[in-house]
């Protein structure tokens, strides 16, 4: 139980010190990878790459989400906006970029990035 709890802590106190770096972020970036598990399972992979006013770059995996319905657009855009206000806590003003691998729920027939990606 000692190793677990000391784990448990660890990881809390880093997630407490990535959050407080986040929130001094003057500007921030995204960048979003789709993928899938042994079962099939979609997977929305989100990292953000941000600057204090410092200049110190952070670069983290800001989270990983399950996409238990479709991989549609709105399904990114709510796991999205759940990463950047409950993981992050911070909000869209300072987000300056969103880079996407062109994963098919972004790029289909009825979007205008088709041809970029």
């Amino acid at each position: 139980m000692t190793v677990q709890r000391r784990i448990a802590d660890t990881s809390n106190n880093l997630s407490e010190q990535f959050n407080q770096k986040a929130n001094e972020f003057c500007c921030y970036s995204l960048a979003m990878d789709e993928s899938t598990d042994l079962t099939y399972t979609a997977q929305l992979l989100i990292f953000v790459r941000g600057v204090d006013d410092n200049y110190e770059v952070t670069k983290e995996l800001a989270g990983l989400y399950y996409m238990r319905a479709q991989t549609a657009g709105e399904e990114i855009a709510n796991q999205v906006n759940k990463c950047v206000t409950e993981r992050l806590g911070t909000t869209f003003k300072n987000l300056v970029a969103i880079c996407i691998n062109g994963f098919p729920s972004m790029c289909g027939e009825k979007h205008s990035c088709r041809s970029s990606c």
